[in-house]
């Protein structure tokens, strides 16, 4: 017998390309579970003091859905990350060349942990420490310094788009 309830996905993923036209997987949640909402108000105790928090925690999207897909939903796979890097012309810069508007990633081992935008340059600063936009998982859209989140500092990396 059919059921008179239609579950909806959990998860949808919208038609997102590259420059190049290739294909990058993503991932778009709509709710944020109850010990998601916990784990939001435990960031704003820990990190609220040194960060400008400009959006409410949702799960639409995550940091590098943000960067480089305009908020519209969450991607996850470092080699899409690594595809938009190359097929968009993003190239590596040094930190202290760093912009408005240059995009920021942090890594772990290797892996592309988080990406925020520049929105001060580094030149700006009395300890030359770029002011970075970014949103933190499913919590909110954050202003801070870019050593002051909860990613690992020990490989940082600039881009620029060069076209």
């Amino acid at each position: 017998m059919p059921s008179k309830f239609i579950l909806q996905p959990q998860f949808m993923e919208l038609a997102l390309e590259t420059a190049e036209k290739n294909k990058i997987p993503n991932a778009q949640s709509k709710e944020l579970s109850s010990r998601e909402l916990l784990q939001a108000n435990d960031v704003e105790k820990k990190w609220g003091e040194g960060i400008t928090r400009r959006s409410n925690p949702t799960a639409i999207y995550n940091c590098h859905g943000l960067v480089f897909a305009s908020r519209r939903t969450g991607l996850f796979d470092n080699s899409s990350i690594r595809q938009i890097l190359e097929d968009d012309k993003y190239h590596e810069i040094q930190k202290e060349d760093a912009l408005p508007g240059d995009i920021v990633i942090y890594f772990n081992e290797g892996d592309i942990e988080h990406s925020g935008i520049i929105i001060t340059a580094p030149s700006e600063s009395p300890l030359k420490i770029p002011l970075v936009y970014s949103k933190w998982g499913k919590y909110s859209e954050v202003i801070h310094l870019q050593n002051y989140c909860p990613y690992h500092q020990s490989e940082i990396k600039y881009y620029r788009v060069v076209r």
